[in-house]
């Protein structure tokens, strides 16, 4: 019985790549890109076993005459994984279409064609922004660091948002460091998709290093470039780090403030809570305000002392409270 049945979908899948086959070398545009739709299909759906038959055709594809047939050839290659392809699809980069142009970008990138980096890096410069943001995508798959990272950082400059967003991911991805500056600029950026992908890299590129870097952003006039600046010193448990964030606790945002507590409660080293417990009797009433803020979010018990003996000489109600929260949460903290 199990003999029979795997005759049986051995006949179903040969009916199959020869209808294909059929369909592939149809006289009719439509026909042809039909055909491929439905390889794309069988890509998707994890039905690759006719594949290896199917490959010689698609790749021929690629240089057909129509360019419906051709830029579906190319999308339909790089999702059957067909590295024979790289040949054909490194000369569609040329072709005058520029949906074609972009499908054998796509393509190489899911493909991992190292060998395609030079002509890609071309691309980078397309005069179609699609192009140019499919590029930088690829640059990020074929880890192309060395070679692409100045290019992909002039690209945090282009007109066009998608592809600002593109380079900015790619830098994250390729862990270039050297562009964390560049990035910086973009928690400014217009567009939203480009200020939460600069954040993104920017979370796996910024180190301790960067802390100089990072401050101005902190004192920026748009809570929103604040709120961002404080969310990237998270994992960054400095002193110079830690009093940074303090203004931000008392912040006139909420949010500021929040992604401000978010950030100073991981920072719970030695030198961190030492710093801030030297607020505790600054003459700046805000900053006594932030620095008992900042203990409380840091859970530092060992500063209750310090809290207490400074709420009996605190005379400012705000700061007063602000101490009275702070033993109140570290004596109610596990």
């Amino acid at each position: 019985m199990i003999v029979l049945c795997v005759a049986v979908l051995l006949a179903g899948q040969s009916r199959q790549v020869e209808e294909l086959q059929q369909r592939l070398r149809s006289p009719k545009a439509e026909e042809r890109e039909e055909a491929l739709r439905k390889i794309e299909d069988l890509a998707d759906r994890g039905r690759r076993e006719s594949f290896p038959a199917l490959i010689p055709r698609v790749v021929e594809l690629l240089k057909d005459p129509e360019r419906r047939v051709r830029r579906a050839a190319a999308q339909t290659a790089g999702e059957m994984g067909a590295k024979a392809a790289a040949p054909a699809l490194r000369e569609l980069l040329g072709d005058p279409d520029p949906g074609i142009r972009e499908r054998a970008v796509e393509a190489l990138g899911d493909l991992r064609i190292k060998e395609a980096v030079p002509e890609l890096l071309e691309r980078l410069k397309d005069e179609n922004d699609e192009v140019r943001a499919r590029a930088a995508e690829a640059m990020g798959q074929l880890g192309a660091r060395e070679e692409a990272t100045s290019a992909l950082i002039e690209l945090l400059g282009d007109p066009v948002g998608a592809v600002r967003e593109r380079a900015a991911e790619a830098i994250g991805v390729l862990g270039a460091r050297d562009a964390v500056a560049p990035l910086l600029k973009r928690l400014k950026d217009r567009d939203t998709d480009v200020r939460n992908a600069a954040v993104e890299a920017l979370e796996e590129l910024i180190e301790k290093r960067h802390v100089a870097e990072l401050a101005p952003y902190l004192k920026d006039d748009d809570p929103g470039v604040r709120r961002r600046a404080a969310s990237l010193l998270e994992d960054l448990d400095t002193e110079e780090a830690t009093l940074l964030l303090l203004p931000l606790l008392v912040d006139d945002a909420s949010d500021v403030r929040k992604a401000a507590a978010e950030a100073v409660s991981d920072h719970r080293g030695a030198a961190s809570v030492a710093a801030v417990e030297g607020l505790l009797a600054d003459p700046v009433a805000a900053r006594r305000r932030a620095a008992a803020e900042a203990l409380s979010y840091m859970r530092a018990k060992g500063s209750l002392p310090r809290l207490e003996s400074g709420l009996q000489q605190e005379k400012d109600e705000k700061v007063r409270d602000a101490f009275l929260r702070a033993i109140d949460r570290l004596k109610k903290a596990r």
